[in-house]
């Protein structure tokens, strides 16, 4: 670390009217061993495999999470894909992991993801959140 920057704690940037500092307790620790042992309790002992279709300019992105990911055993498949198909994957639920980003200084926009009080097809350009019944 050089001192030019701090680790971001929240979603939100700390220039946002919004902005909520974390209490002092809050830990920054990457416990890769636990993270390990929570997927072996949950019966994936040797990890498993998720589907992502991404547009190039995620690529970057997505391969951070992809990195992340493969250190506890966890291998992200990336597909770039055009928007039109994207999109359709989006919407039909058509992969097991969706990235789109945000605008972090606009508040508004940034509620759309999480605001529960909108159907979840107004939510995120379409991304909608599917549980099983």
């Amino acid at each position: 670390t050089t001192g030019l920057s701090t680790l971001a704690s929240s979603l939100m940037p700390s220039s946002n009217a919004y902005y909520s500092a974390p209490s002092s307790d809050y830990d920054h620790t990457v416990d890769i061993e636990a993270a390990k042992q929570l997927l072996a309790d949950a019966g994936y002992p040797d990890g498993f495999e998720l589907y992502m279709p991404i547009m190039a300019q995620q690529q970057p992105e997505c391969e951070v999470i992809q990195a992340c990911l493969l250190q506890i055993g966890i291998d992200l498949k990336l597909e770039v894909v055009e928007l039109p198909t994207y999109l359709g994957a989006t919407d039909t639920g058509d992969f097991d992991l969706a990235y789109q980003r945000t605008t972090p200084d606009d508040i508004a926009n940034m509620l759309n993801y999480f605001d529960d009080r909108l159907e979840s097809f107004e939510r995120g350009g379409g991304i909608c959140w599917i549980t099983a019944g």
